[in-house]
């Protein structure tokens, strides 16, 4: 919508399931260098949830 703000998450997300909290709460996106890189979360959660309908 317009002048809608969108709002990222920045640290904390440990796991997928952090990742799909955030994701129905409306978060447009979120930092996940730190789960990645220590492998808490992988590239196949990223795609999935890059997949994910809006809304």
């Amino acid at each position: 919508a317009a002048g809608a703000t969108a709002v990222f998450a920045a640290g904390g997300v440990r796991d997928e399931d952090d990742l799909m909290r955030l994701e129905k709460a409306g978060i447009a996106g979120a930092l996940v260098a730190s789960a990645l890189h220590d492998g808490r979360i992988d590239r196949a959660v990223l795609e999935r949830m890059a997949r994910l309908p809006e809304g």
